[in-house]
């Protein structure tokens, strides 16, 4: 099943960013050079943080590309291009099933997709992957994914499954968590029976996390905490996507954005059942 995110976002196109920094580069003739961002209008969530510069030759270029923006065109076609290509959707309510944010992230738009989960049901567990764009998170911290199971809308009393990307090439970590409302709990004993197959990738901005959540172990879990593991396969449960950035030393996740931007969670509308 597909499950239908809450909110949304908009973008800038990049056709028409282009012209803006045409426009400008048509009106201006006092720089030698000038930085990138200058003629840029930001999206509102930035897919694309381009580092550059526009040389502005002595001759204005009206109506037509000067060789340094040309080059910059094909540097924004070639990084989106890539970016698309990170977000499948490939079997999306057919083996498997998809999740995707914002709404207007689909086949068809992949460049405005920031985030997504794809899951599928097997005889003993769940294979659950998590990707999400980590260039508007800062780039000297770790980056963390994280996908709740929830009773309510709210994040409470909600089993956790999450990945870390620390720095300095070290390998990342997926791990089992719960929320009590006011703190995240990493549960060392619960990940170290229930996830399997764990695996975390940064690259080209994207963080994409796989493991298999092993839902016939759970009487393995400690008496201590079994109480913080949810039976997926009772009941159905809200999902609740996060990311963000870590502590560089104990991988402690911060809290999440609490403001209306595309790092503010996303929650199904409905309940969604894995059994």
């Amino acid at each position: 099943m597909a499950a239908q995110a809450t909110s949304s976002n908009g973008s800038v196109s990049y056709d028409r960013r282009m012209d803006s920094i045409g426009e400008t580069l048509c009106r201006s003739k006092s720089s030698l050079l000038r930085p990138i961002d200058d003629f840029i209008v930001k999206p509102v969530h930035p897919l694309i943080i381009l580092k550059s510069a526009v040389a502005l030759e002595s001759v204005c270029w009206c109506n037509q590309s000067s060789p340094s923006l040309m080059l910059t065109n094909a540097l924004l076609v070639a990084i989106t291009f890539s970016y698309s290509l990170a977000f499948s959707f490939e079997g999306c309510n057919v083996t498997q099933s998809c999740w995707f944010h914002p709404p207007n992230c689909n086949e068809n738009e992949r460049g405005k997709c920031i985030s997504g989960v794809r899951w599928n049901t097997e005889p003993d567990g769940i294979k659950i992957q998590l990707q999400t764009h980590v260039n508007d998170l800062d780039p000297h911290r770790p980056a963390y994914a994280a996908l709740g199971f929830s009773y309510n809308q709210r994040m409470d009393d909600d089993t956790v499954v999450e990945c870390v990307q620390p720095l300095q090439g070290q390998p990342g970590q997926v791990r089992v968590s719960f929320n009590d409302e006011t703190f995240n709990s990493v549960l060392p004993q619960a990940s170290s029976v229930l996830l399997q197959g764990g695996s975390v990738v940064l690259q080209d901005g994207v963080l994409t996390c796989d493991m298999k959540l092993l839902l016939d172990n759970v009487p393995l879990v400690s008496n201590k905490t079994k109480f913080m593991i949810h039976d997926l396969e009772a009941r159905p449960y809200y999902l609740l996507f996060a990311r963000g950035n870590a502590d560089p030393w104990t991988l402690e996740k911060d809290i999440h954005s609490v403001n209306d931007d595309p790092q503010f969670p996303w929650m199904t509308q409905e309940k969604v059942r894995f059994s």
